[in-house]
């Protein structure tokens, strides 16, 4: 079966908008391999793994405080290449794919340059492929490539010039994680240890045996028949023993990737569930009313601010629970209580964004003079009874949306 990469997408318009979410069921659709991008590429930039997410932030965690790593899905977001960043001793010179640097376009005005290690093309069916695929009986995919034990070995060599450990990191999991066949703890204990002896040539190799050896066990455990496996692909991927493993034909048994449809337009999804950034707005909604509460007992006057901090906190756990539902019904740019709680369907929780709401006011008319009447400001206006009632609401309205967040 023929797999297009997003160089041969001739209608742009199949694509959303720079910085939209990837949906969580297109991430198998994101082609592993490291690839040259061109200016003006579609392609998946990697924001976070909760895999690795104890590698990348050493932040002790608060047990009262929901944590990113209670969420199991990585988060993507689509991008645009907007060219290759080159440091001045590299003019000239040709670099592997994986060592490269971009500038990519993260929508709203927004860029970053990223390693090419967090970037991935998206994989396409073929339409002819799929036309005739549905009036063909038993009809079974092909792996759409078949990398061994030897092909990462010599990538590794390259990936140890990153100068970054999550950028080796991140190149370490993508050569293991297209055929790995646990992708769970022990995946990303090995690619940790990859990591950590990328300049040991004899620990990779006693690494590389013992995972291969483990993958085994567990193909083995799951019913899988290693010989029928092997049978079902083209001689020259065979794997032979003693030789490297392709671990492609280990892992592919269980279902190809067999690439993205092109049909009115590339997010085809009823909805786009981002569990990982809704339980990070959730973070952020939770500190907004921990830090309301504690100017509670020290505020003299100001109470305005502390009503604000309530109507944010209130604010971000609303998107937080859309986020978590369908990151397409969330609009950053609503800042009504009443209008964001009546897109979740939930009555309860929709009572309490009112009535903190009436409470409070618009998010403005506490920061604003000229939304009050002359010559009143949100200073005199709120006081410290105002403030007290806001933070029991929006404590009650928190524990609300963690009990949706479940």
């Amino acid at each position: 079966m023929g797999i297009l990469t997003n160089s041969k997408i001739e209608d742009k318009n199949d694509y959303p908008s720079a910085g939209t979410f990837v949906p969580v069921d297109y991430h198998e659709y994101l082609d592993k391999n490291f690839h040259v991008f061109c200016k003006g590429d579609h392609v998946a930039y990697e924001v976070y793994d909760p895999r690795f997410q104890e590698t990348y932030n050493t932040e002790p965690r608060d047990s009262n405080v929901i944590q990113l790593t209670d969420s199991t899905d990585a988060v993507y977001v689509h991008t645009i290449i907007l060219g290759e960043v080159q440091e001045e001793i590299d003019r000239g010179k040709e670099k592997p794919a994986l060592l490269r640097k971009y500038e990519i376009d993260l929508g709203g005005n927004r860029t970053a340059t990223v390693p090419a290690t967090k970037l991935y093309r998206f994989l396409f069916e073929e339409e002819e492929t799929i036309a005739s695929r549905e009036h063909v009986d038993n009809y079974t995919p092909l792996p759409h490539d078949s990398t061994s034990y030897e092909e990462i070995r010599l990538a590794l060599k390259e990936a140890k010039l990153l100068p970054k450990e999550e950028d080796r990191i991140c190149a370490c999991k993508r050569l293991v994680l297209k055929g790995h066949v646990d992708h769970k703890e022990s995946f990303s204990c090995f690619v940790k240890a990859l990591a950590e002896n990328i300049l040991d040539e004899e620990k990779l190799d006693k690494l590389f045996r013992a995972d291969i050896a483990k993958q085994m066990d567990v193909v083995e455990q799951q019913g899988l028949n290693d010989k029928d496996e092997v049978d079902a692909y083209p001689k020259e991927s065979q794997p032979v023993r003693g030789q490297g493993v392709p671990w492609t034909i280990i892992g592919n048994k269980r279902g190809c990737q067999r690439g993205l449809r092109r049909t009115c337009g590339m997010w085809t999804v009823g909805c786009n569930p981002q569990r990982s950034e809704g339980l990070r707005w959730f973070r952020q909604a939770q500190a907004d009313l921990q830090t309301a509460m504690s100017a509670m007992g020290s505020y003299s006057q100001g109470f305005n601010w502390i009503c604000f901090l309530c109507h944010q906190a209130v604010e971000k756990g609303l998107k937080a629970v859309l986020y978590y539902r369908d990151a397409n019904k969330c609009s950053l740019n609503s800042h009504s209580l009443a209008e964001l709680s009546s897109r979740i369907s939930d009555q309860p929780l929709t009572d309490m964004a009112k009535n903190i709401e009436t409470l409070v006011g618009q998010h403005t008319i506490m920061r604003y003079p000229d939304l009050l009447e002359f010559p009143h400001i949100p200073a005199e206006v709120y006081n410290a009874e105002h403030a007290h009632k806001a933070c029991c609401l929006t404590k009650t309205a928190l524990l609300r949306i963690s009990h949706l967040l479940q």
